[in-house]
């Protein structure tokens, strides 16, 4: 019933506008113009990036190149890409050790019969889905929630 239910709301029409707007921003609107920018950036520093915290007076920098506008500037519209503009390629490894660390631990408690773990597993999979238009790290409630529910899914007893 559930599935049904959420089959025929993606088939809506309205869904369906709301994903196709979604679609067009993603492809070629501001988080198209956003990622642009943040590629430039790591074209220009590679390796150790623009530095950390320097993202918008670098993406601003290189506003008449990239056309990127003020309100635009705060980041590229994806964590990895931002991580990468900022840090280098040191920085993003970090990152994506840091990360590859916390699903493996996840997994592992979920392995041992913890489903709290296994949901705190599924909900990283969310994180890095919507990580990829949306740099997270700008909405600390939705960081700190993601956050919250990884430590519960780390420290969760499992029942047996």
């Amino acid at each position: 019933l559930v599935l049904l239910l959420g089959l025929a709301a993606l088939v809506s029409p309205g869904w369906h506008a709301r994903l196709g707007a979604a679609t067009e921003n993603f492809v070629g609107g501001e988080r198209a113009l956003a990622r642009g920018a943040g590629w430039d950036l790591v074209h220009q520093h590679p390796w150790l990036g623009v530095g950390f915290g320097n993202y918008r007076t670098a993406a601003l920098a290189r506003a008449g190149v990239t056309g990127i506008t003020d309100q635009l500037s705060r980041d590229a519209h994806s964590i990895a890409l931002t991580v990468w503009a900022e840090t280098g390629l040191p920085g993003l490894a970090l990152w994506v050790l840091l990360h590859a660390a916390l699903l493996r631990a996840l997994l592992q408690r979920a392995r041992e019969g913890n489903t709290v773990a296994l949901g705190a597993a599924l909900s990283w999979i969310g994180y890095q889905t919507l990580g990829i238009a949306h740099y997270l790290p700008f909405h600390p409630s939705v960081s700190l929630g993601f956050a919250l529910v990884w430590g519960v899914g780390l420290v969760h007893r499992a029942e047996r």
